[in-house]
């Protein structure tokens, strides 16, 4: 919050809890498509491979 005071931007507590709920859901979705490939379940293009 000290960086955020130093810039000026107000920010509350709700928009703060809105942005880290954001970021959680893009984190988990991109950690689940790294586990994924590292599987091999999906290729870079997103299309399964066939069996």
């Amino acid at each position: 919050m000290l960086l955020l005071n130093y810039f000026k931007i107000n920010i509350t507590q709700e928009e703060v809890q809105t942005l880290l709920g954001a970021a959680i859901t893009l984190g988990s979705i991109i950690v689940s498509f790294i586990n994924r490939y590292r599987k091999g379940d999906i290729k870079l293009s997103g299309v399964k491979k066939t069996y």
